[in-house]
């Protein structure tokens, strides 16, 4: 917030009065993200066992229609293919 706050407005002790603020908004609180620390949990053995899939929000439309990405990622070795579709 205060890296943010900065860009726009400035005033004595604006690092310690955002920090203040945040520390006493019960919102901001609830809202606190925590970084995880990141755990590798896979057991898989062999490649194409597990595979994640997404689509990736409405792009810009491309010459044959497409305005979407199907994504699929492989978990042990990463390789990820990216599919353009339409609907």
């Amino acid at each position: 917030m205060y890296k943010r706050g900065k860009q726009y407005l400035w005033w004595p002790n604006i690092k310690r009065d955002i920090e203040g603020y945040v520390t006493k908004c019960q919102s901001c609180q609830n809202n606190k993200k925590v970084k995880m620390p990141m755990e590798i949990k896979s057991t898989l053995e062999v490649a194409f066992q597990k595979c994640a899939i997404d689509i990736v929000r409405p792009m810009t439309e491309t010459e044959k229609g497409n305005i979407y990405l199907l994504t699929c990622q492989e978990d042990i070795s990463k390789y990820i293919t990216a599919i353009p579709i339409p609907t």
